[in-house]
């Protein structure tokens, strides 16, 4: 692996080759949503996996999680990162890369009342009615980092 201060590029274990970021953010996406909190929220919804399929539910969670935070990738690209990061994390793992109609269906079967739980159980308003800077009037106050207008 090539070190760049902060970033380094590498190759997986097919010889592909990825950047630091691409597995950095699976390590974000675990540390906000702990995989007993996954399930909860599964189970709360009942979309929790009966059977042991390509990808699991909570697979697709963080698979879901992390394309939101890759948008830039192609869906499979984001799939074989988060793989090859769960294989790191234990090889052991046995989940495999889906084709495109595979991560289709099993995004249509978690839906977006799991991914609504999840959120609900893990974001918090952090601000006070106290908080300085915080309130415009009767208004909360709410920045987008990173976003433009799209032009048309």
């Amino acid at each position: 692996m090539l070190g760049t201060g902060r970033h380094w590029r590498g190759t997986d274990s097919r010889g592909t080759s990825f950047e630091s970021l691409d597995h950095i953010s699976l390590g974000v996406i675990a540390r906000t949503f702990p995989l007993s909190a996954v399930r909860a929220a599964l189970v709360a919804t009942g979309k929790e996996s009966v059977r042991q399929r390509d990808l699991p539910a909570q697979v697709v969670v963080c698979y879901v999680t992390t394309l939101a935070l890759s948008m830039q990738s192609s869906y499979r690209k984001v799939l074989r990162c988060l793989i090859e990061g769960m294989h790191w994390l234990d090889r052991s793992s046995t989940i495999k890369v889906a084709g495109k109609s595979g991560i289709f269906q099993a995004r249509t079967r978690l839906g977006w009342v799991s991914m609504r739980a999840l959120h609900d159980a893990a974001v918090k308003q952090i601000v006070q009615k106290t908080t300085k800077g915080a309130w415009y009037r009767d208004w909360r106050l709410v920045s987008l980092e990173g976003c433009r207008p799209r032009r048309r």
